[in-house]
């Protein structure tokens, strides 16, 4: 198995490749009627959607195998206060599934919100998927 390249996105032209992504990945499994609207409203409304904010998994001919998108948050409790990386749209092109491209991914995505000096990682997925993301703490 082949590790990816995974890297935050470096342009507009990538962060619009990787939302094409995610519109073919979650509307074959989805049951939301204007996914696509939806997810554009959700990425880029967001006040922190940003390049750095999408990492993106590539094999050696540059072709996008997978993405994650990190949606930073601050949480407050009590007098404390809390930065919160929240992993979300984690997605691998079906072209390349059951090949262990989303455990790197999440491996790098995880250690990359470290490095960035969040607090708590929180998981925004699919209940279905639960099984999957308990091998990475959630």
């Amino acid at each position: 198995m082949l590790k990816p390249t995974i890297t935050p996105a470096q342009s507009a032209a990538e962060a619009e490749e990787a939302l094409g992504l995610a519109f073919r990945v979650f509307t074959e499994s989805g049951s939301i009627r204007d996914y696509a609207e939806f997810k554009t409203m959700l990425w880029r409304e967001d006040p922190h959607y940003g390049l750095e904010n999408l990492l993106l998994a590539r094999e050696d001919t540059g072709r996008l195998i997978g993405l994650i998108r990190i949606v930073p948050r601050t949480l407050y409790r009590a007098d404390q206060k809390f930065t919160v990386a929240g992993i979300s749209s984690v997605c691998v092109s079906p072209d390349f599934r059951g090949k262990g491209f989303s455990a790197h991914l999440m491996e790098y995505a995880l250690e990359y919100c470290r490095a960035r000096g969040f607090d708590i990682a929180l998981l925004i997925a699919l209940r279905v998927a639960d099984h999957y993301y308990t091998r990475f703490g959630f």
